[in-house]
């Protein structure tokens, strides 16, 4: 297999013991595959560790070891959709487990997804913050970027760490960035920054609404931008925007999400005291 730029220093070998599982029973047949599986996987023997920690998830399905440790005999076979197909259920199972993160990103940048890549290094580096392998080799990806992805990579850290100004600086940045045709792109950085300008430490709710009606522009179904310019407007008591914008929302997303029906339902008892004055 040949070397990825975004393939860095951790060694992608199969997990010998998963330290989270240590308090979930041992299945004696299953960890027996599972060994077999690592010597094969030691003499180069892909195809057959793969078919030993197939057995073994079949004999234990809620191990994600065994789903990790499959995916990494299918990124050494450049199979690279059956790879990422295993990590996935290996978070599934485990979702806190940041070495399964990591091998998500090795996996995705050997597929040359270098935006989702940084995404799974971010999210490994947050998950062991103290690990430096996991900040260096995200920082490495992080330079494959396009300016524009590396900018709202930057700004979503900032935003994370509760640096909502920085975070705007690095999401306007991004839209210099952005190629006229990238409105996937472009309508992502506009509610990050109606986000960042939502936020009590700089809010502008002016700037709010502008940004995420340039997003609705771009994308007239998108809820998040819909719920924000509904909030923004509800706080500047425009009482009729701010419906026409929660009843869209919910006309998208239904029922299901309670900050909608929540919203719905202040606006129309705002609607009808402003009407009995």
């Amino acid at each position: 297999l040949a070397e990825n730029a975004l393939v860095c220093s951790l060694k992608n070998e199969p997990e010998k013991v998963f330290s989270k599982m240590s308090s979930r029973p041992i299945n004696k047949a299953a960890e027996a595959q599972k060994e077999k599986g690592n010597e094969e996987f030691k003499k180069g023997n892909h195809g057959a560790a793969i078919e030993a920690y197939t057995f073994a998830t079949e004999m234990d399905p809620q191990n994600p070891t065994y789903f990790s440790n499959r995916a990494t005999c299918y990124l050494k076979l450049e199979q690279h959709a059956k790879a990422l197909r295993d990590v996935d259920k290996a978070i599934a199972l485990e979702p806190v487990w940041d070495k399964a993160h990591w091998r998500r990103a090795t996996i995705l940048a050997a597929m040359g997804d270098n935006t989702g890549a940084v995404d799974a290094y971010a999210k490994a580096a947050s998950l062991a913050p103290s690990n430096a392998t996991y900040k260096q080799d995200l920082e490495k990806a992080r330079r494959l970027l396009p300016q524009g992805d590396l900018y709202k990579s930057e700004g979503n850290d900032l935003f994370k760490a509760g640096k909502f100004k920085e975070a705007a600086v690095k999401y306007t940045k991004a839209l210099e960035y952005c190629k006229a045709d990238d409105a996937a792109l472009k309508c992502s950085l506009l509610s990050n920054l109606a986000a960042c300008y939502s936020q009590q430490q700089c809010q502008d709710l002016d700037k709010v609404i502008q940004c995420t009606t340039q997003c609705l522009e771009l994308d007239p179904c998108h809820v998040k931008a819909l719920i924000r310019r509904a909030q923004s407007y509800e706080t500047l008591e425009k009482y009729e925007k701010s419906m026409d914008d929660w009843q869209k929302a919910y006309s998208l997303a239904g029922a299901g999400t309670p900050a909608i029906s929540q919203g719905l339902n202040r606006v129309r008892n705002a609607i009808r005291q402003t009407k009995g004055q």
